[in-house]
């Protein structure tokens, strides 16, 4: 009887110790994961976490930078929230807004990313700076007065009753197709 008690707790022991180790080995393999997974995504998930937002309200998101600097230019857009984060409580676009401004001012917007504790500061979205004068590569006077005439002649080419007439098909007396005007 005795032994009978012994065997059931020392199975209940290593059956306990079997699900910890279970669970430790997973919870090291969630965390391995974060590191694998691209920036991009890990930069979505730690602004949605560092600004009590959904990540798929982030996007357009662009970076430049160099991780071993342990700072990033970022530049995103955030979506206005729908009705399932407004129950949750979410902050609008405009808060969420404010909050990274807020915080990029102070250089505050501390992100983890592979392991690396990593600064965010604002980057200006990327704008064509080249202004592309077209007078300059369209300036030829004779190519101009070409297409001042076709316009004029396209707008005023007579309507010709000939050239809008058209031939149909009837039949003759032996009920064969004829062209008719």
């Amino acid at each position: 009887m005795l032994l009978e008690k012994c065997c059931i707790i020392v199975l209940i022991v290593l059956l306990v110790f079997l699900y910890l180790y279970s669970k430790k080995e997973n919870f090291v393999n969630e965390q391995t994961n974060q590191s694998t997974l691209p920036i991009s995504t890990q930069l979505r998930n730690e602004i949605g976490t560092l600004l009590n937002i959904s990540h798929s309200r982030i996007n357009n998101l662009d970076y430049e930078g160099n991780l071993l600097m342990n700072t990033l230019r970022v530049h995103f857009d955030i979506h206005d929230n729908n009705l399932d984060e407004t129950l949750n409580n979410e902050p609008s676009k405009m808060e969420a807004q404010k909050i990274v401004d807020s915080l990029m001012l102070t250089d505050k917007f501390i992100v983890s990313i592979n392991n690396r504790t990593v600064i965010l500061r604002k980057t200006l979205p990327k704008t064509d700076t080249i202004k592309i004068d077209k007078s300059r590569f369209f300036n030829n006077q004779g190519l101009k007065e070409i297409s001042r005439y076709a316009n004029n002649k396209y707008i005023s080419v007579p309507n010709d009753e000939s050239l809008t007439k058209f031939y149909t098909l009837g039949f003759d007396k032996d009920y064969n197709l004829e062209p008719k005007f």
